[in-house]
């Protein structure tokens, strides 16, 4: 049987390769043109990913824990990778984005491994 945990956690390791791609994208000549084009679903998949964890998930974990627990820790990675996501589709400059980027998907990463 599939739970909650087990679907969101298949989830992330769509997001891997996802990442992977995309950081092969910014490591080859791609313009940032493409590189916004190409990041900008995998932010809105994320985003949605996380409101999920935070409705459905960590809503039950604070009912348990506390609102002090280990979900608002999680939640503050979202909100943490969520706007460096909306900040990097912002992002005017190639060099600039490929630097960002490097940084959030590692936070990403990280945060993923929690």
């Amino acid at each position: 049987m599939i739970t909650i945990c087990n679907a969101l956690l298949g989830e992330h390791g769509v997001f891997y390769r996802q990442f992977e791609f995309l950081e092969g994208l910014a490591k080859g000549n791609s313009s940032l043109e493409v590189l916004v084009n190409v990041t900008r679903p995998i932010a809105d998949a994320l985003i949605s990913h996380a409101e999920l964890e935070n409705e459905i998930l960590f809503s039950e974990l604070d009912s348990v824990m506390g609102p002090s627990g280990p979900a608002s820790v999680m939640r503050f990675d979202h909100e943490e990778i969520d706007s460096g996501f909306k900040n990097l589709i912002e992002t005017g400059d190639l060099k600039e984005f490929k630097e960002k980027l490097t940084v959030l998907l590692e936070i990403t990463r990280v945060h993923f491994m929690k």
